[in-house]
C-alpha cells in the first residue's frame, strides 16, 4: 500500500504535465479580460449606493438640498423673467431682442464653454493623476481607454450641476419671452448637453497634451494658460465696449456693441451653431434647429473620440512619468516673507500663528491658489474697466447710488462663489493629514479658526479694495462708504465662517475622489448659505436707498437728491449688518468645531 502511494502512475503524471502545460500556454496566449461594461457597472453601483444612503440615512439633508435648489432655480427664473419683461416693455421691443439674440447667445456660449473647459481640465487632472484609485485601475487588466472614459464621466458632474442650476433658468425664460413652441425646450436640452460635452472634451484634451509634453510642470502650465486666457478674454471684452457714452442713446450703443460681436458668428465656430440652433428653435423652424443640434453633437462626439484615442496613447505613459518624478519639492530658506509673516502673527498663539503662516506661505508658493485669486482679480478689473467706459461722470446722483449698489452686489456674489469654490475645500484637502493634530499640541478648533482667519483676511481686503475703488470712481458720499465698508467687512467674515464651518461640519475622512468636495452636498449648501448672506448684506445696504426713493414720490425730488452725511438710520443699518454677520460666523464655526471634535480617524 505504501509503495503504491509513493510511486505515482507514469501515465497520470504525463497527462497532468501535458494538461498543465496546455493550460499555462492558454493563459499566456489569451489572458482573462474583464467585462466590457465593468466600469459602467461600478459607476452605476456607486451612484445607486450613494442615492440609497442619502434617501435612507440622510433624508432631511436630501430634502433640504432639493428644496433650496428649487427655490434658487425659481428665484433666478423669476428675476430673469422680470428683467426680460422690463427690457421688452421699456427699452427694446421683442423683435429687436430676437434680432440681437443670436449674437448675444454666441457670446454666452463662448463664456460658458470657456468656464466649463477650464473646470473640466482641472477636474480631469485631479481624477487622472491625483486620485488614489487611479493606480489601482491602471494596475488592472482594464484598457486605458475604458479607464479614461470612466474618469471623464466623473468630471462632468460639476459642469452639469452648474448649467442646470444657473444657465437653464435664463435660457428657459428667454424661450418663454419669445413665445417659443414646446419642442424648442427639447432642442434647448440637446444643445446644452452638446456644449457641455464639447467643452469637457476640449478641456481634457488640453490637459492630456500638457501633461504628456511637460509632466513636471503640468499644473503650473495649466494655470498659466488659464490666466493667459482670462487676460485675453478681459482684453477682448474691453474692445467690445463702444467708445460712445450711454447718453448718446441706448439703442445706438447696443447696436455698436452687437456689431463688435460679429466675429463670433463665423460659420465654423461652435458658438454660431449653438446660438443659431436656439434661435431657429425659438422661431419654430424644427428642421434647421435639428440641423444645428446635429452639427454641434457630431463635432462634440468627434472631439470626444479624439480625446479618448489620445488618452489611450498617452495616459499610462504620463502617469508613470509623473509617478517616477517623485515629490521634488523646492527648498525654501527663511527669507523676508517668512520673517514678515512671523512678525505680523505675534499677537496670535504659537500654534494658531504657525497654522496661519503655513496657509499664507502655501498661498504664495502654490500656483493653484494664487492663480485662482489672479483669475478673480482679472475678472473684477475687467468689470471696473468696462464700467469706466460708460461715462458715469454725467449720471445723476441717484443713478450713481444704484450703480454703487450693483457693485456691492457683484462683490458679494463673487465672494460667495469664491468661498464655496476655494475656501470650502481647504478643510477637505487636508483631511488625510488631520491625524497629525492628535499627536501635536494643536487643538482641532485651532485649525478651523486659523483657516477662517486666513480666508477672512483675503476676503475682507479684496472686498474693501474693490468697493473703495468704486466709491472713488462714482464720487459717493460718506454714508454710502460707511454702509458698504461695513457690508464688505461682514461679508468677508461671514462667508469665510460659513465655508470653513461647513467644511468642518461635512468633512469626509474616507473620501478618495479629489473632485468630490466641489460637487458634494456640503459645497452646494455652502454656496446657498453664502449667497443668502450676500443677499442679506446687500439688501440691508440698499434699504436706506429704497426708503429715500419711496419718500420722494416726485421724480424731480429724486433727481435733486445729493450726497449726505450718515444719519441715525444708517448707523442702525450698520448695527444690523454687524449683528447678522457676527451671528452667522459664530454659529457656523461652532457647528463645524463640534463636528470636528467628535470625528475619529
Amino acid at each position: 500500500m505504501n509503495a503504491t502511494l509513493e510511486q505515482p502512475d507514469p501515465g497520470w503524471s504525463e497527462t497532468a504535465r501535458v494538461a498543465t502545460a496546455a493550460s499555462g500556454k492558454a493563459c499566456l496566449s489569451r489572458p482573462a479580460q474583464p467585462h466590457p461594461r465593468v466600469l459602467w457597472r461600478l459607476a452605476w453601483r456607486l451612484l445607486r449606493n450613494h442615492l440609497w444612503v442619502q434617501l435612507t440615512q440622510s433624508r432631511l439633508r436630501s430634502v433640504l438640498l432639493i428644496v433650496i435648489a428649487v427655490i434658487l432655480w425659481f428665484s433666478l427664473a423669476a428675476l430673469t423673467a422680470t428683467a426680460f419683461e422690463v427690457l421688452t416693455s421699456t427699452i427694446l421691443p421683442a423683435y429687436v431682442l430676437q434680432h440681437f439674440s443670436s449674437v448675444v447667445l454666441g457670446a454666452l456660449a463662448v463664456v460658458l464653454a470657456g468656464l466649463l473647459a477650464f473646470s473640466a481640465g482641472l477636474a480631469c487632472h485631479l481624477e487622472l493623476f491625483r486620485a488614489p484609485d487611479a493606480a489601482l485601475l491602471l494596475s488592472s487588466p482594464l484598457p486605458t481607454k475604458r479607464i479614461f472614459r470612466y474618469k471623464w464621466l466623473r468630471t462632468l458632474a460639476p459642469g452639469l450641476w452648474t448649467l442646470a442650476l444657473l444657465a437653464l433658468p435664463v435660457l428657459i425664460q428667454w424661450h418663454i419671452c419669445l413665445n417659443a413652441p414646446w419642442w424648442s425646450y427639447l432642442i434647448l436640452a440637446v444643445m446644452v448637453g452638446g456644449l457641455l460635452m464639447l467643452a469637457a472634451s476640449f478641456g481634457c484634451l488640453v490637459c492630456l497634451l500638457v501633461v504628456y509634453w511637460i509632466p513636471g510642470q503640468s499644473r503650473r502650465l495649466l494655470l498659466a494658460l488659464a490666466m493667459l486666457l482670462v487676460a485675453l478674454f478681459a482684453w477682448w471684452l474691453g474692445t467690445l465696449v463702444p467708445r460712445e457714452s450711454l447718453s448718446d442713446g441706448l439703442f445706438r450703443w447696443l447696436r455698436q456693441f452687437v456689431y463688435r460681436l460679429q466675429p463670433l458668428q463665423w460659420f465654423l465656430a461652435p458658438s454660431q451653431w449653438w446660438s443659431r440652433g436656439l434661435v431657429e428653435a425659438a422661431n419654430g423652424n424644427f428642421v434647421r434647429a435639428s440641423f444645428f443640434a446635429a452639427l454641434l453633437w457630431s463635432n462634440a462626439l468627434m472631439l470626444y473620440l479624439v480625446t479618448v484615442w489620445l488618452a489611450g496613447r498617452t495616459y499610462r505613459h504620463s502617469y508613470i512619468t509623473i509617478a517616477g518624478l517623485g515629490d521634488r519639492r523646492r527648498q525654501y530658506s527663511s527669507r523676508w516673507p517668512t520673517k514678515l509673516l512671523a512678525a505680523a502673527t505675534t499677537w496670535l498663539s504659537r500654534p494658531a500663528g504657525a497654522l496661519l503662516r503655513k496657509d499664507l506661505l502655501t498661498l504664495c508658493r502654490d500656483p493653484v491658489q494664487w492663480a485662482q485669486l489672479g483669475v478673480l482679480a482679472a475678472v473684477l478689473a475687467m468689470y471696473f474697466w468696462t464700467v469706466e467706459q460708460f461715462g458715469h461722470e454725467t449720471l445723476p446722483f441717484y443713478l450713481r447710488r444704484i450703480l454703487h449698489l450693483l457693485n456691492l452686489a457683484m462683490v458679494a456674489l463673487t465672494l460667495a462663489t469664491w468661498a464655496s469654490r476655494f475656501v470650502y475645500p481647504l478643510v477637505a484637502q487636508e483631511i488625510r493629514a488631520f491625524w497629525l493634530i492628535g499627536m501635536s499640541p494643536i487643538r482641532r478648533s485651532g485649525l478651523l479658526w486659523s483657516k477662517w482667519l486666513f480666508a477672512a483676511l483675503l476676503g475682507m481686503s479684496a472686498a474693501l479694495a474693490v468697493l473703495t475703488l468704486s466709491h472713488c470712481l462714482l464720487r459717493m458720499d460718506t454714508s454710502a462708504l460707511l454702509l458698504h465698508s461695513t457690508a464688505a467687512v461682514m461679508l468677508g467674515l461671514s462667508v469665510a465662517g460659513a465655508s470653513v464651518g461647513m467644511g468642518g461640519l461635512f468633512v469626509e475622512p474616507h473620501e478618495i475622489s479629489p473632485t468630490q468636495p466641489l460637487s458634494s452636498y456640503g459645497n452646494t449648501l455652502t454656496l446657498l448659505i453664502c449667497t443668502g448672506l450676500a443677499l442679506i448684506q446687500t439688501g440691508l445696504a440698499a434699504w436706506p436707498v429704497f426708503l429715500d426713493f419711496q419718500a420722494a414720490a416726485d421724480p424731480d425730488l429724486i433727481l435733486q437728491q445729493g450726497p449726505s452725511a450718515p444719519s441715525t438710520r444708517e448707523w442702525m443699518v450698520c448695527l444690523a449688518q454687524i449683528l447678522v454677520g457676527s451671528s452667522a460666523t459664530i454659529t457656523l464655526l461652532t457647528l463645524g468645531q463640534r463636528r470636528l471634535h467628535r470625528l475619529e480617524w
